[in-house]
């Protein structure tokens, strides 16, 4: 019996961890999610970098893929980048600033971000002036 409500309470205090966990965790940020997705795209791990873009380009895997290759060729292989700000917008979209450091170049980028499903998705991204 009392073994029972033992392995009882302990299922009980493991349920309660897994939902605080959940309803508790913070919503990732436009800045999160930008730099989780620097870090694919300095790693190399494009199938993580494809996920955490927008599903609303219509881009494959396989383009994205390509794509990151040829961003690659043309101005060198991320080396290291910092967000510099970030500006959240109404109607579900955001922007974020960062110096990107290349291989090749050195430069200031903007990404747009769209939420998506409770998640910030990167949709597209133009140089700045720093």
């Amino acid at each position: 019996m009392l073994a029972e409500l033992l392995v009882l309470l302990v299922l009980a205090g493991a349920c309660t961890a897994i939902l605080a966990m959940k309803v508790l965790a913070p919503v990732k940020s436009p800045d999160d999610a930008t730099r989780d997705y620097l870090e694919a795209i300095k790693t190399g791990d494009t199938s993580t970098a494809f996920g955490l873009r927008s599903s609303r380009k219509g881009l494959t895997r396989q383009k994205f893929a390509e794509g990151v290759a040829e961003e690659r060729r043309t101005n060198g292989a991320v080396t290291r980048y910092q967000v510099v700000a970030t500006f959240v917008e109404s109607g579900g979209r955001g922007r974020v600033r960062y110096t990107l450091t290349t291989t090749k170049r050195v430069g200031t980028v903007e990404a747009l971000l769209l939420r998506e499903g409770g998640d910030w998705k990167l949709c597209d991204f133009r140089e700045v002036s720093p």
